[in-house]
C-alpha cells in the first residue's frame, strides 16, 4: 500500500491527543450495544463489545430502508450485507447522541 501514511496519520494522531477518551469511545459503545440487544430480532455481533465499534444484524429486516430510517433522524450508520448495520462512536458522539440513537431505534415499527 503506498498510501500507507495517509491511512496512518490520524491513528497516530488520536492516539497521540485523544488516548484518554477512547475509554469514553469504549463505554459509549458498550451501552450502545446493550440498547440494541433489547431490540426485538437484533443479534449484536462480537459481544462482548471491546472497541468503538458496534455491528449488529436484523435478521428478515432490510438494511438499507433502516439506515435511511435513521438517517432521516440524524443518525448516521453504515449498512453491511442485507441485514447488517455498524454503529461507530467517537470524538463527535455524546452520551446524548447514543441516547438518541437508541430512541430512533425504538421508534421505528419493528
Amino acid at each position: 500500500m503506498r498510501q500507507a501514511g495517509v491511512l496512518a496519520a490520524p491513528a497516530l494522531l488520536a492516539l497521540q491527543t485523544h488516548r484518554e477518551r477512547l475509554v469514553e469511545d469504549h463505554a459509549r459503545a458498550q451501552r450502545l450495544a446493550e440498547g440494541l440487544s433489547r431490540l426485538p430480532g437484533a443479534e449484536v455481533l462480537h459481544a462482548p463489545i471491546e472497541t468503538n465499534i458496534v455491528f449488529v444484524r436484523f435478521p428478515g429486516r432490510d438494511a438499507a430502508a433502516i439506515k435511511a430510517a435513521l438517517g432521516a433522524q440524524g443518525v448516521l450508520v453504515g449498512a453491511f450485507g442485507a441485514d447488517g448495520l455498524r454503529f461507530v462512536t467517537h470524538l463527535d458522539v455524546d452520551d446524548g447522541a447514543v441516547a438518541h440513537a437508541l430512541a430512533a431505534l425504538h421508534s421505528l415499527t419493528w
